[in-house]
C-alpha cells in the first residue's frame, strides 16, 4: 500500500467544468509531504528550483490559497 500525494497549484475551470491547473506535481510515499503544509514547503522550493516560467505567478499562487493536495491510498 501506498499514499500517492498530488500537488495542483493555479486552479481554473474550463467551460465544461474540468478543472485544470497551471502546475502539477505527483508523487508517491514521500514522507516529507504528509501534511498539507510539509507539501506546500516542499512544492515551493520545487517551483523555485525548477521552474523558470511564471515562477514567480505559481508561488503568488499558493500564497493567495490558490492550490489542492490530494492525497489518495494505492495498492
Amino acid at each position: 500500500m501506498a499514499i500517492r500525494t498530488t500537488i495542483r497549484v493555479g486552479l481554473h475551470t474550463t467551460a465544461n467544468g474540468k478543472t485544470l491547473s497551471r502546475y502539477r506535481f505527483d508523487t508517491t510515499d514521500m514522507e516529507s509531504i504528509q501534511t498539507e503544509e510539509g507539501a506546500l514547503e516542499y512544492i515551493r522550493r520545487r517551483i523555485a528550483s525548477v521552474v523558470t516560467f511564471n515562477r514567480n505567478a505559481l508561488l503568488a499562487c499558493i500564497d493567495e490559497g490558490d492550490y489542492s493536495v490530494t492525497n489518495e491510498v494505492t495498492a
